[in-house]
């Protein structure tokens, strides 16, 4: 059946839905009242996922059955602790001649940008558009007038990102797609209170199970919202601590004894219990004069004097005791504080059940959802899985992985096990491959994070490929530890050997074995040297049996006496010319150049610094000389290395 809206009033301690078609007129075809009396909400905010699906499963069923159809979409109005609501001005320059509804659109659109900048990690969960202004002056329809600038007057409202986010998820698991969102007491307020009567300064107070939530109209806008996390379940909670009763059957008896002198009962140990009306009313008095002094005191906060009247509705709005400590803490008459029932605007004919007060979000609900009045929502696909967005501020794909509770880490390829060997007494490490980034398409075109997304779009993350395992040979493990050797100031090729744990000339690098290197000393050295530099000894002072394998250069003279002007400035510097230097967040250090190095030769020998860089998973930009480069890229003598970490 074409046409259908399916709308679910998700609350603390029910879920009232409606099906209604739409034709000139909506047209209620279907709806389902649910009490249920566990804690998958607490404060209208979904707090247990999985049962809150259950709940929402077992009315979708419910009406699909009674219906003979399929119910896929829901409409859904969210509450709940952490509300901030925020007025705005912004809008647009008038390109025509005349205002038109698209512009009209982009003023609203730029008024809700400038609120969003507010509150930049809470979600847009609904707004009301309190007028416009053509070149400063106001009206409620600019649609053909003519000026230079329109702006647009909302009210905007924000939730944490988190519990909304919940509340989707619980209708996507069960089976349902969520097409539109608003918010309570907007919702509440559309139901209750017509446009022609918000010139007058009202309060409406949805007093559900959780929450009560706050609506204040005035001068025909709606000029703020708010909630207090204090509603009927304090009430019931009362009831159940006095008496000791389970929470379920003191929640029976509460609306029992709205209209029944005295109710009997069994307490949690057998025992007969007798409630009166009289007794009822002592037990919740101290709760009803908490809720109501709360809610006088948001009222004036928000609307600045007491309203001229107050509307109540919601299942908790039949409280004894409302009405009548409400209207003395505002100081109105009481018949200015009452309960209203949902009006039929917008509806062919409103069936008499849903003319309660209990019904007057779901009801706001329908009629907004019928006129697209709520949060715009987008739908996109990340490999495969469904998922619904907010797209006041067109939302990125980073945004899509975050709605799945992912990161783009989690799809970089993985590094290869690294290798460590022991030569002389010293760790030599060499890094595995880093793993490689994965690709992201949108639409089957490359894409960023940053990607701007729109309805429909199809994003694919392809996971990057592992690192290749390493093998270093003998020849890269002598060249990292081996030191460059100088005689009189020239430097000389030593055939140096790898030699393993039995002293026989290695051929391959096995992973946490022990080698020695030969010539393994300064004593070794001059040995092998012996027969071309007779009476060769070191430039410095240096024990002969320091191991090579812990020096970078070794300084070798072939006269008696030690000449230090051998070693000129201009030699030394000549030698420290030999350097890459790598600048990193964890500081600065300066290792030998060797031939033909690259940027993934060098990175292979500081796998103590990659690590420490990398044990988050961050990712890794590479600078040669301020530029930024690949592994690939060649190195020359006195170049610098900046390593930088990116989120």
């Amino acid at each position: 059946m074409e046409n259908l809206i399916f709308t679910i009033d998700v609350g603390t301690r029910k879920m009232a839905a409606i099906v209604a078609k739409k034709d000139e007129k909506l047209v209620v075809i279907g709806s389902s009242y649910r009490v249920h009396h566990d804690r998958a909400l607490i404060d209208g905010q979904v707090e247990d996922i999985e049962e809150t699906a259950k709940h929402i499963k077992l009315i979708k069923e419910k009406l699909q059955q009674r219906l003979g159809i399929t119910l896929t979409k829901v409409n859904l109005a969210v509450a709940g602790r952490g509300l901030r609501s925020i007025k705005t001005r912004d809008g647009i320059d008038i390109t025509g001649d005349e205002v038109s509804e698209e512009e009209m659109k982009q003023a609203v659109l730029q008024a809700l940008l400038r609120a969003q900048r507010e509150f930049p990690s809470a979600g847009l969960v609904g707004y009301n558009i309190n007028a416009y202004f053509i070149d400063g002056y106001m009206t409620q329809n600019p649609k053909y007038r003519r000026g230079r600038k329109l702006e647009a007057e909302v009210i905007a409202t924000f939730l944490p990102e988190q519990p909304v986010f919940a509340l989707m998820k619980a209708a996507e698991l069960a089976g349902l797609e969520v097409t539109f969102i608003t918010l309570e007491p907007i919702a509440a307020i559309t139901a209750t209170i017509p446009p022609e009567i918000r010139y007058f300064h009202i309060a409406l107070v949805d007093i559900g199970g959780g929450t009560s939530d706050i609506s204040i109209s005035k001068d025909g806008r709606i000029i703020g919202y708010d909630v207090i996390p204090i509603a009927g379940d304090e009430i019931t909670e009362a009831l159940s601590n006095k008496y000791l009763l389970p929470f379920t059957a003191a929640e029976r008896i509460k609306i029992k004894l709205t209209t029944e002198e005295y109710v009997q009962t069994r307490d949690i140990l057998g025992n007969k219990v007798t409630i009166s009306q009289e007794e009822y009313m002592k037990t919740i008095y101290p709760i009803v004069d908490e809720l109501t002094s709360k809610i006088a005191e948001k009222i004036i906060n928000l609307g600045g004097t007491p309203p001229r009247a107050v509307i109540l509705v919601g299942g908790g709005s039949r409280t004894p005791l409302i009405r009548t400590l409400l209207s003395q803490k505002l100081n109105l008459p009481q018949e200015r504080v009452g309960i209203r029932f949902p009006l039929g605007r917008g509806f062919k004919i409103l069936p008499r059940r849903l003319a309660d007060p209990a019904w007057a979000v779901a009801v706001g609900t329908t009629l907004l959802a019928s006129e697209q009045q709520g949060v715009p929502l987008i739908k996109v696909n990340v490999n495969g899985i469904p998922i619904t967005l907010f797209s006041l501020t067109s939302p990125t794909v980073k945004e899509a992985l975050a709605r799945l509770g992912l990161s783009i880490k989690n799809f970089y390829g993985k590094p290869s096990p690294g290798i460590v060997i022991t030569v002389d007494n010293k760790l030599v490490s060499f890094s595995g491959d880093l793993g490689k980034p994965p690709k992201i398409l949108v639409n089957g075109s490359e894409a960023s994070l940053d990607t701007p997304l729109s309805d429909n779009d199809q994003i694919i993350i392809q996971k990057g490929k592992d690192g290749h395992p390493i093998n270093p040979s003998v020849n890269e493990v002598i060249n990292k530890v081996a030191p460059s050797i100088y005689v009189n100031n020239k430097k000389i090729h030593i055939d140096f050997k790898l030699l393993d744990e039995n002293k026989n000339i290695a051929d391959k690098i096995v992973d946490g074995k022990v080698y020695s290197l030969y010539p393994s000393t300064i004593k070794d050295l001059i040995a092998e040297l012996k027969s071309n530099f007779p009476e060769i000894h070191p430039l410095e002072n240096i024990p002969l049996e320091t191991p090579l394998s812990h020096q970078e250069n070794i300084l070798l003279v072939t006269r008696k006496e030690t000449d230090v002007s051998l070693i000129t400035p201009e030699k030394s510097a000549d030698i420290n010319k030999k350097k890459i230097t790598i600048m990193s967040p964890l500081g600065t250090k300066e290792i030998e150049y060797l031939e033909e190095d690259i940027i993934a030769s060098v990175l292979s020998r500081i796998p103590q610094i990659l690590s420490k860089l990398m044990e988050h998973g961050n990712k890794i930009s590479i600078y040669l000389n301020g530029r930024k480069v690949a592994y690939s890229t060649p190195l020359s003598p006195g170049d610098t290395i900046e390593l930088k970490v990116e989120d």
